[in-house]
């Protein structure tokens, strides 16, 4: 026997009555299955991190790039149409950097400027300069067309003295 049946309620009650328990066991349901079974999931089986934790010796190991269009360091030597670059991420690894009419060589600098609310600020600024002006011992970045990973000399398309 059902309760309903035992309670006068009208058919339109017992309607609304059933309609208001079902919403009930849903919205309990949902609790239980979103807010409590992860809990106890989780308090009986420890997750892992989603990010490994690096620890220092494990930090870079034996990472490689799978491609490399820049060539950053220190100027080693210098030609009329290469430049060294002595790079010392790589352990004192050096590549050559073609220069071509189409090279465009500039110096990074920054420029002290003020921003709308008065704060200041530094605001980046290349200047093209001449190939004459590359020094020995100075910090660049070659930037290649395409993939250098495997070379040791490359075509320059922009190389930017840094500060």
């Amino acid at each position: 026997m059902f309760i309903l049946d035992t309670v006068p309620l009208s058919p339109k009650e017992k309607r609304n009555f059933l309609a208001l328990f079902g919403i009930t066991v849903i919205v309990m349901l949902m609790v239980i299955f979103y807010w409590v079974v992860p809990v106890i999931l989780t308090t009986f089986k420890p997750q892992k991190p989603i990010f490994p934790q690096i620890t220092e010796k494990e930090e870079m190991g034996d990472f490689k790039p799978i491609q490399v269009f820049n060539w950053s360091g220190k100027i080693t030597s210098i030609t009329s149409k290469t430049i060294s670059i002595r790079a010392e991420e790589t352990e004192g690894k050096t590549k050559r950097a073609l220069i071509t009419p189409e090279t465009k060589i500039t110096r990074l600098s920054f420029v002290p400027t003020l921003s709308a609310n008065g704060q200041q600020k530094l605001l980046p600024k290349e200047k093209v300069i001449s190939i004459s002006e590359l020094k020995t011992g100075l910090s660049v970045d070659a930037l290649a067309p395409t993939d250098i990973s495997e070379s040791e000399e490359f075509q320059a398309v922009h190389i930017r003295v840094l500060p």
